[in-house]
Parts: structure tokens; C-alpha cells; sequence
């Protein structure tokens, strides 16, 4: 990872970020015999699985700013930046992903009161059970409306099921929205009030 100021805006710095990574993960699952063959009372019987991917990864990050700076001087604009991120990893078991971030910070009257937002994208990688796991039995409990609605004492049961991965799951992705404010009282120096807003929309 290697990080600095590239050039010196009128409004300050700009902030360049490089970096790049690679790792291996690694997982299995091994239950004992007895798990395996059934041999058990009130537990599901379990087969093992394993997994293994590499990982590569390279990411960026970019400050920007737009507007401030010692001699500026504008009406609700006393600074005003944009930061950008990025980041590309490539999993040898399922493909790629790239996922952006976009923020913005805008300071309207001085250091103490800022007004900040932004949106990113972002993904979680399935896991190795998720993945591989051979065929499993699971006898979750669900509850039966009509003997519900009958008031019947043994509404609750459990259905046997059956259940396993998938090679070809896809990963989880999200789109995130993020507006709020922060304010550190001048004359309160360790003190800092922040609200935000967050919206999360996930699929997968």
C-alpha cells in the first residue's frame, strides 16, 4: 500500500491511496463419526465438507478537495470535498467483484459544523458451507396456521428437510445511502453530536 499528497490544490491536498493484497482462505467441516452415520438422539446427522480459494484484491482511494483554503471565501461554502474509493477482488472460486464509494463533506460556516453523504456498494462472499456442502437433513420447526387458528396445543412442527450448496451461488450485494451531520462545539472540544441517516438495499 503506498499513500500521499499528489499535487497541492488551492483548496489543499490532493490525496492519492494505491494498494494491492492477496490471501488464501481456507475451511472445513468435520464431524465425528457418530454425526456422520446418524448415530445420534436429538441431533441431525452431518457430513464433512472442505473448501479453498485464493483471493486478489487492489483498491484506490482519492481525496479531492473542491473548495476552501486560506484565502477562500464564499457564502455556505467554507470547504467542500469529494473522496472516492474503489476496490476489485477476484476469488478463484466464484469470480469477481468491483465495488465503488462515493462521499462528499461540505463545511457551509466554519471547522465545527459539517454536512457529509454518501454512497457505496458492497458485496459479501458466499461462504464454503454455503458453497460445498454435501446434502444435509434438518428437521427445522414451523408453525401450522390451521391448527393455530384451532387453537390446536401442537401447532409447532417439524418437517424433515433436506438442504445443500451450491457451487454456483452468487454473491450477497448491497447498495448503501448514507446523509447526516456532525458538530463539535467549539467551546466543548471533546465533544462531538452526530445524526445520520443510513438506507440499505441488499439482494442475494
Amino acid at each position: 500500500k503506498v499513500n500521499g499528497e499528489v499535487v497541492q490544490l488551492p483548496a489543499g491536498p490532493l490525496g492519492l491511496a494505491l494498494g494491492t493484497e492477496f490471501r488464501q482462505e481456507t475451511g472445513r467441516y468435520t464431524p465425528d463419526s457418530s454425526l456422520i452415520y446418524g448415530n445420534v438422539v436429538a441431533f441431525n446427522s452431518s457430513l464433512p465438507y472442505e473448501g479453498q480459494r485464493d483471493v486478489w484484491a487492489g483498491f484506490y482511494e482519492v481525496n479531492v478537495p473542491i473548495l476552501g483554503g486560506e484565502d477562500f471565501n464564499l457564502p455556505l461554502f467554507h470547504q467542500f470535498s469529494v473522496n472516492t474509493s474503489g476496490r476489485f477482488e477476484d476469488y478463484s472460486d466464484f469470480g469477481n467483484q468491483f465495488v465503488p464509494k462515493i462521499g462528499l463533506i461540505w463545511k457551509p460556516f466554519n471547522e465545527s459544523f459539517a454536512i457529509r453523504g454518501s454512497y457505496s456498494e458492497s458485496f459479501t462472499a458466499p461462504g464454503f458451507g454455503d458453497l460445498y456442502a454435501p446434502i444435509q437433513e434438518s428437521y427445522p420447526e414451523l408453525r401450522n396456521p390451521v391448527k393455530a387458528a384451532a387453537n390446536d396445543p401442537e401447532a409447532f412442527e417439524q418437517i424433515r428437510t433436506f438442504y445443500m450448496g451450491n457451487p454456483q451461488l452468487a454473491p450477497t450485494e448491497s447498495e448503501n445511502i448514507t446523509v447526516g451531520g456532525v458538530y463539535t462545539p467549539p467551546f466543548i472540544k471533546t465533544l462531538t453530536l452526530g445524526v445520520d441517516y443510513f438506507k440499505i438495499e441488499q439482494e442475494g
